[in-house]
């Protein structure tokens, strides 16, 4: 009391404390928009339409957020089943429209952070970052059909069909020049017995030809010796060649896709999903030039409404798919890691993130619980735990031990045995019809 009279000082917060406000929902129920994607989240949909949640490294985390802050969940499922976003003509569509409609408190389910789809929704700090792969079949190993003469480039063989084509005449000149100057001739060798005799030397067979003068015996002698090189060269590769079998060249990045498609392999990514956009929105560079390599004719072949139901058919059939590394690596290890091939080079971060609807008063208090439980490896462990679920496929390292070589491996020398008869029976008829005639 003062001589002015009683005087009192009342304190109020004209801003709520809304993180002390928000860090107890008292039991409210919140309404969670996602799309059945695991290892995010799965559910059933029961017969009265509802969705029973059931597995996910996402669910794990909304079961998470909700045992700390106090809150119960049910999961709605998009009109149009998309990841989605704010389009040209001003709708908002998939999951993203949902939250921005308000029809959902906030959504979960391999959500990427993007500028455009901030515009209409506000997204938590990010609780995963990964970049995007290619995923394809494993490489097959190359036909041996031709295997036979795969230690050496087409240039040698020609350079060695020369050399043998020229070896006859160079002896069949040498005979003739030597018996044109000597008092005492001797036979002269035909061009065609020259040939024949060296190509046998050629593939280690025992030579009918007997130099008669020093030219021929330093010719042969050094034919001999290149005959041996190669000889010893091409048992050791040919060797090599079928003990380990060669594959065809992976997909290892984007640079490899041209020649991928060109080659009969589809391009494929999620619809309507921010790897769709990333790709459609390039003016120019890799990305631009990706873009045309999508099947545009035929959307449903590229752009499926979910890229995960296409896995089965990368092996039966020639599929490249664009996806996170955490999906291709779950769905590869559910269906045999061995069937798979995960592209050596990755592309484009991605930063997934709960999108809440704007102004939502409970985005800090998330923001401090995703926090909490990123930093604490909270979340590592929940991704673990889905991997763990999927039974492991691994390929077995045998030791190194002889085996015998398989009508697999010779097809080639079979190939060229029936050449040859088919060349002889063709001389034949010819032959024959030339004889009629005459």
């Amino acid at each position: 009391m003062t001589p002015e009279g009683y005087k009192s000082k009342i304190r109020l917060d004209v801003f709520e404390d809304l993180e002390k406000s928000y860090s107890n929902f008292g039991g409210r129920q919140l309404t969670v928009t996602a799309n059945n994607n695991h290892p995010f989240i799965l559910f059933e949909k029961l017969s009265n339409g509802d969705l029973l949640p059931v597995a996910g490294y996402e669910l794990a985390i909304i079961k998470a957020l909700g045992e700390a802050l106090n809150f119960t969940f049910r999961l709605v499922e998009p009109p149009d089943g998309k990841w989605g976003g704010p389009l040209p003509d001003g709708t908002v569509v998939g999951m993203i429209g949902v939250v921005a409609r308000r029809e959902a408190h906030f959504a979960m389910c391999e959500i990427s952070v993007t500028a455009v789809r901030e515009e209409v929704i506000d997204f938590t700090y990010p609780h995963y970052i990964e970049s995007l792969t290619l995923i394809s079949r494993a490489p097959m190993e190359k036909a041996r059909t031709f295997a036979a003469f795969s230690p050496f480039t087409p240039l040698t063989w020609l350079l060695i069909a020369i050399s043998l084509l020229l070896i006859g005449p160079i002896i069949r000149m040498e005979s003739w020049l030597v018996n044109s100057y000597l008092p005492t001739k001797g036979n002269v060798i035909s061009t065609t017995d020259a040939t024949f005799n060296m190509f046998r030397s050629l593939v280690n067979q025992d030579s009918l030809f007997e130099s008669e003068n020093s030219p021929q015996k330093f010719t042969t002698l050094f034919w001999y010796l290149f005959g041996f090189i190669i000889s010893a060269l091409y048992s050791g590769m040919l060797t090599a060649t079928l003990i380990k079998p060669s594959f065809e060249k992976p997909i290892n990045g984007l640079e490899d896709l041209p020649a991928a498609v060109k080659n009969g392999f589809t391009l494929v990514t999620t619809a309507d999903t921010s790897m769709e956009y990333m790709f459609k929105d390039a003016k120019s560079g890799i990305y631009a030039d990706t873009w045309k390599l999508f099947n545009h004719k035929d959307r449903s072949k590229s752009f499926p409404r979910y890229s995960i139901d296409s896995f089965d058919q990368i092996v039966s059939g020639k599929l490249v798919i664009v996806n996170g590394q955490l999906s291709s690596r779950y769905h590869g290890a559910k269906r045999g890691l061995s069937q798979f091939y995960l592209a050596r080079e990755t592309f484009a971060p991605q930063y997934y993130g709960a999108p809440c609807f704007p102004g939502a008063p409970f985005l800090s208090v998330f923001n401090k619980m995703l926090s909490y439980m990123t930093e604490g490896g909270v979340i590592t462990k929940f991704v673990e735990n889905e991997f763990r679920k999927v039974a492991t496929h691994r390929v077995v390292i045998q030791e190194s031990q002889t085996r015998a070589f398989t009508i697999k491996h010779l097809q080639a020398a079979f190939y060229v045995l029936l050449i040859g008869f088919i060349i002889a029976a063709v001389a034949l008829i010819v032959e024959c019809i030339t004889l009629l005639c005459l």
